[in-house]
C-alpha cells in the first residue's frame, strides 16, 4: 500500500518537474526569439542612421541633402 503511494507520488513529481521544464524552454524560446527581433530592429536602425550621416559624392550628408531638398520643395 505505502510502495504504491509513493509510486504515485513519484510519478506525480516527475510529471510536475517535466511540465515545469517545458514552460521555462517555451519562455526561454520566446525571449530569445524577443531579444533577436529586438537585435535585428537595433541593427537596422544603426545602418539606417549611419547611412544617413555617411557622405553622397558631393561631401554632403544623405541626412543633410534630405532636409535641404524637403525645405527647396516646400518653399
Amino acid at each position: 500500500m505505502l510502495n504504491k503511494l509513493l509510486q504515485k507520488l513519484f510519478i506525480t513529481n516527475t510529471l510536475e518537474l517535466i511540465t515545469i521544464t517545458i514552460k521555462n524552454n517555451i519562455n526561454n524560446i520566446t525571449n530569445l526569439t524577443t531579444n533577436i527581433h529586438r537585435n535585428t530592429i537595433e541593427c537596422s536602425l544603426t545602418k539606417l542612421l549611419y547611412n544617413s550621416y555617411s557622405q553622397n559624392e558631393f561631401g554632403d550628408t544623405i541626412l543633410n541633402s534630405n532636409l535641404r531638398h524637403l525645405k527647396e520643395n516646400n518653399k
